[in-house]
């Protein structure tokens, strides 16, 4: 025996169940579909966002140890063109700069500069201020001791307050020689 079922509902009308040719269509997106939607934009950005700020540091790092290199080595050029040159770092405050001095013109500044305030560096007492030579040596005074043609290098560190990334700048005093490295 067949028992026959028929649905009150006909044929032509399924939106109840959701198919068939009159089925209803949704519009847009629901509320939970948009917020994990936000949530997972938000994560992805906090990533981007925290990477992004330590490449900004690491280039502003870059960049500043290059520009205290380029003094150097500018510095060690003016000496020996015009018989002598200091550059003095004045670490004592925010920002920290830089100045170089043709000793042989008088103290007037020929170029100045400074450090970004994310960058700090380590001056020893030993090369604050440097003075380069006419034959492009460096010689140094620190505590009424005067250092020229020594075989110790002198070296400092610029180190990025946001990442803990340093630059190492090295002087070799007999001949000028500047070299950077960074960790």
């Amino acid at each position: 025996m067949k028992i026959a079922w028929r649905s009150s509902i006909p044929l032509t009308d399924c939106t109840a169940w959701g198919t068939g040719p009159g089925r209803f269509q949704r519009r847009g997106y629901s509320l939970i579909e948009i917020t994990v939607v936000v949530a997972i934009l938000a994560v992805v950005m906090l990533i981007g966002s925290t990477v992004m700020v330590k490449e900004k540091n690491n280039r502003t790092l870059d960049a500043n140890a290059a520009e205290v290199l380029e003094v150097i080595r500018f510095a060690r050029q003016l000496g020996v063109s015009t018989g002598g040159s200091t550059v003095s770092f004045i670490t004592t405050t925010a920002p920290q700069t830089w100045v170089v001095y043709d000793v042989t013109g008088g103290p007037v500044p020929i170029k100045k500069g400074s450090l970004d305030l994310t960058v700090t560096s380590s001056v020893p007492a030993a090369i604050a201020p440097l003075y380069f030579s006419a034959a492009g040596a460096v010689v140094t005074t620190a505590g009424g001791t005067t250092y020229v043609n020594s075989g110790n290098a002198i070296s400092f560190t610029l180190t990025s307050t946001g990442t803990g990334r340093r630059a190492t700048i090295t002087l070799t005093p007999h001949t000028g020689y500047v070299s950077m490295t960074t960790q």
